[in-house]
């Protein structure tokens, strides 16, 4: 008895197989026809069209490469074109940083990323959103007013970072069997509100390491200038003078001054790890104190990150009106055993820089 092929069933009419298949065509085309943003032949959502994204940063310094590097690896892919506004060095205030975000805001672009170190930049910054621009922190904020506005943050928190750095130093001058002393830390602009919150933090760590121990360290800070070598480093010698043998550590509250600090052990001719350095942010200098010995750690809080990651999650609510998340970008502690990666890291992102014209 043979097979019956109902395929190959005579007479002009479609076979019960061809029949069963355009049916099931014809009943997806409806029902894809019949679900809003779906119908046949309307255009395609994509990536979007070609948006502005402005940054407004409290402070202009050699950091801003990593971010900014980040912001066009993103813009230069998606179309998107980039402005920078910012505070230069050594001159911040609450009111310069609230002039550039009104002047960001003139410029009418579709996204404003605004780095937040102080709660009086609130009213500024809710007036981005008023104008229907998008917000986006970066860098630096205020927990309760980005808890207020449910505003999204990519960075690094700086009790945290502070904590972490606070507890490395610890452990690592009672690993030397030292048991007391001043962890002297350098902050370059005392009373901003993020760099205080990276000393608390510092404080609040080596706090825990006493407990820990039954250690006696003190922690406290001093203005370092760390903008200006020039003046930070006599700065730095002047702090060592004064505490003499009661100084047992310096950490700093951002890269520059942990330039100073080892810069200033290196020249006097003070031999490695005797006065040990920690702090933030791995930049070739940084990276050069801990190859060296004299900078024993640094908490990188990977800024490039806080650029790319900050417009991409920016695109993400623009175009897919997605809610902008909280990123803590503060991941690894930098040291001389796994230094080299992270000297290939910055090597990589600043050659980049130089590609885009970000750098000379």
């Amino acid at each position: 008895m043979q097979d019956h092929d109902e395929s190959a069933a005579p007479g002009p009419g479609p076979s019960r197989r061809n029949f069963m298949k355009g049916s099931l065509i014809g009943l997806a085309t409806a029902s894809a026809a019949a679900i809003p943003g779906v119908a046949m032949g309307q255009e395609k959502v994509g990536v979007g069209p070609a948006r502005k994204m402005v940054w407004v940063t409290h402070h202009i310094g050699e950091w801003n490469l990593y971010v900014e590097t980040g912001f066009r690896d993103f813009c230069d892919q998606y179309g998107w074109t980039y402005q920078k506004l910012g505070v230069p060095e050594g001159q911040y205030s609450v009111e310069a940083h609230t002039n550039l975000i009104k002047q960001a805001i003139q410029t009418n672009p579709d996204v404003i990323i605004s780095t937040m170190t102080d709660a009086a930049l609130e009213p500024a910054l809710e007036e981005v959103e008023k104008a229907g621009i998008i917000l986006q922190i970066n860098n630096s904020f205020i927990a309760e007013v980005l808890t207020k506005h449910n505003w999204g943050f990519v960075g690094a928190p700086p009790h945290a970072q502070g904590l972490t750095s606070g507890h490395m130093m610890g452990e690592y001058l009672v690993s030397k069997g030292r048991k007391d002393g001043v962890i002297a830390f350098g902050n370059a602009i005392p009373g901003m509100m993020q760099l205080e919150e990276r000393y608390r933090g510092t404080a609040d760590g080596i706090k825990e390491i006493n407990a820990k121990h039954g250690t006696t360290f003190t922690t406290e800070q001093f203005a370092d200038q760390a903008a200006d070598l020039s003046q930070s480093i006599p700065i730095y010698n002047a702090k060592r003078s004064s505490l003499g043998d009661k100084l047992a550590a310096f950490t700093t509250a951002g890269y520059q001054g942990q330039v100073a600090a080892f810069r200033s052990l290196e020249q006097a001719g003070i031999p490695p790890g005797e006065i040990p350095v920690g702090g933030m942010d791995a930049t070739p200098e940084v990276i050069e104190g801990i190859q060296k010995g004299y900078i024993m750690y640094s908490i990188e809080q990977e800024i490039y990150h806080q650029g790319f990651l900050a417009v991409t999650s920016s695109w993400a609510r623009v175009e897919r009106g997605a809610t902008q998340p909280f990123v803590d970008t503060s991941s690894s502690i930098v040291t001389k055993e796994n230094v080299e990666r992270f000297a290939k890291r910055a090597d990589t992102i600043l050659k980049r820089a130089t590609e885009l014209g970000l750098r000379k």
